[in-house]
């Protein structure tokens, strides 16, 4: 169960430089339609990604992917697999993520935070995205 402790942000600044940061990705669909939401903070701002975060400690994946899916889209999820861990390594950071497949319960109604500006529903990939999504994405098999 997650503790919420809040980190400061000097401390996470020098956290950041100095270890990897353990993140869940959440990769949410009703039937064959799938959720991206275009990133408002880095790393991979302005992109379209999943929803997701870091993980807290005392919190496990799971429970990780139920609380980033109600806090950044205002949904209820009913966790299917984790679909694999890579890394993200960006230039001021470096994160391990494990990314959760999750079935939405009830309607597909989003409701973003502020971590997010828009959001979509794909049902293919059919346009270029960051190389990391599609690699989930196909990873998840969704659209076999």
């Amino acid at each position: 169960m997650s503790n919420n402790l809040f980190i400061p942000e000097d401390a996470y600044q020098t956290i950041l430089q100095l270890i990897p940061i353990p993140c869940v990705d959440v990769l949410i669909h009703q039937d064959k339609r799938i959720l991206l939401v275009k990133r408002r903070e880095e790393p991979k701002k302005d992109y379209w990604w999943f929803v997701g975060g870091r993980v807290n400690k005392n919190e496990t994946l799971v429970e990780t992917a139920i609380r980033k899916a109600k806090e950044e889209a205002g949904l209820d999820i009913v966790v299917e697999k984790i679909i694999g861990t890579y890394d993200g390594i960006y230039e001021f950071c470096h994160t391990v993520n494990t990314v959760i497949l999750a079935k939405v319960i009830g309607d597909f109604r989003v409701v973003l935070d502020n971590t997010s500006g828009a959001y979509k529903i794909i049902e293919s990939i059919d346009e270029v995205y960051d190389p990391y999504i599609v690699k989930a994405l196909k990873d998840s098999e969704v659209w076999k």
